[in-house]
């Protein structure tokens, strides 16, 4: 993605809108873009808008499985605003595959270290998918 010049209130990520928390999360093309490349890789389907709302509404028969999830959006929040700050202060914004890419590996390594995994076949087996797919 090539970086805009713009006033200092504007998106970082993007350059085009103001910048807000809901701007830098939900509504930056950068960030939607991240979000979708994270969704795909978990096979799922999430809304541009209200995405916490959607993960709290989440109809999953586990808890765990809904944990996994959240890992995932807390990842990626805190991916993106590292991002934006790396675009602030060094000039550099991260590819979104790459951005993806690595809350992949945060996500991995979370469930890694979850012993609750093993427990569920189900639940593994979505995990070992989860190993083999990229962003």
């Amino acid at each position: 993605m090539r970086m805009r010049i713009c006033q200092e209130n504007c998106c970082f990520l993007c350059g085009v809108e103001e910048e807000s928390h809901d701007h830098l999360f939900f509504r930056c093309r950068y960030s939607v873009r991240c979000l979708n490349l994270v969704a795909g890789w978990l096979r799922l389907i999430v809304p541009v808008d209200g995405v916490f709302d959607w993960w709290v509404r989440l109809r999953v028969r586990s808890l765990l499985l809904k944990q996994i999830v959240a890992v995932a959006i807390y990842s990626l929040i805190y991916r993106l605003w590292m991002s934006r700050n790396a675009c602030r202060l060094d000039r550099v914004l991260p590819i979104p595959t790459v951005l993806c890419s690595d809350v992949r590996n945060d996500v991995l390594l979370r469930i890694s270290v979850c012993n609750d995994v093993v427990k569920y076949s189900r639940i593994r087996r979505w995990v070992q998918e989860l190993r083999g797919r990229t962003c």
